[in-house]
C-alpha cells in the first residue's frame, strides 16, 4: 500500500475515534499509542504533530467503564456463536444498584450509535427469532458465561435497515417543537443535541428545541 494513502487513512480514523468520545481516557490513550506506533521516525512524528489539538481536547463522554476487553469478548461470542450473560445498569438503575438486571442471549451485531457501543443480544425469553434487545456497553458491569448451556437459534440481527430507520428520523425538515418529558434530561439531550430545557421542576420537565 502507498504510504500516503495509508498515512492519510490512519489521519481520518484517529480524528473519527476522538471525535467519538466513546473510550475513557486511559483506554483512547492506548489506542491512540497503537496507531502512532504504526509508524517510525519522520512519519510518526508528523501523525503525531497532526493529531495533538484533537488530542488535547478529547472530551469523553464514557469517562470510567472500559471497553476494549468488553468489545473483544462480545465479539467472540458472535463470531462463535455462543451465549453470554451480563449484568446491566438501566438508566432507571445508574443510582439503585438494586435495580441492575441479568441478561443472558446470544449476541448478533455489536455497533456504534451516536457515539456509544451497542450489542444486539437475542435473549433466551423471546418467543420471536428476529427480536433483539439493545443494550449499551458502558451499562454492562460485567460479562459471564451461562450458566446452563442455550442452544438458542436467533434470527440474524438486521443492522442495515436498524441505521436506516433511525437516520430517516433525521432526514426530515426542521420544525420547533415543545414536549412534555418525564424522564432523566441527559438521556434526552442525547438523542435531541440541539434541544433547549425551557422550565424544570420535580415533576415534569418541559424541552424545546429544533428536531
Amino acid at each position: 500500500m502507498d504510504t500516503h494513502v495509508e498515512f492519510q487513512q490512519v489521519v481520518a480514523l484517529s480524528h473519527l475515534l476522538l471525535a467519538s468520545g466513546a473510550f475513557p481516557p486511559a483506554e483512547m490513550k492506548s489506542i491512540m499509542t497503537t496507531l502512532l506506533n504504526h509508524f517510525a521516525g519522520s512519519e510518526r512524528h508528523r501523525l503525531k504533530q497532526a493529531l495533538a489539538h484533537d488530542v488535547e481536547a478529547y472530551l469523553p463522554y464514557n469517562r470510567e467503564v472500559p471497553l476494549l476487553e468488553m468489545i473483544g469478548t462480545l465479539t467472540d461470542a458472535i463470531t462463535e456463536q455462543k451465549a453470554v450473560t451480563f449484568t446491566y445498569r438501566s438508566r432507571r438503575s445508574l443510582t439503585r444498584v438494586k435495580l441492575n438486571r441479568r441478561h443472558t442471549g446470544k449476541p448478533g451485531a455489536l455497533f456504534v450509535n451516536n457515539n456509544r457501543f451497542y450489542v444486539a443480544l437475542f435473549e433466551h425469553e423471546t418467543q420471536r427469532a428476529d427480536h433483539y434487545y439493545l443494550y449499551r456497553l458502558d451499562r454492562i458491569v460485567k460479562i459471564e458465561k451461562p450458566r446452563v448451556n442455550l442452544s438458542l437459534k436467533p434470527g440474524r440481527f438486521d443492522l442495515q435497515a436498524y441505521r436506516q430507520h433511525n437516520y430517516l428520523l433525521f432526514d426530515s425538515e426542521h420544525v420547533r417543537v415543545h414536549l412534555l418529558y418525564q424522564d432523566y434530561p441527559q438521556t434526552l439531550k442525547e438523542a435531541f443535541p440541539t434541544a433547549q430545557q425551557l422550565k424544570k421542576n420535580t415533576r415534569m420537565r418541559k424541552i424545546g428545541g429544533n428536531s
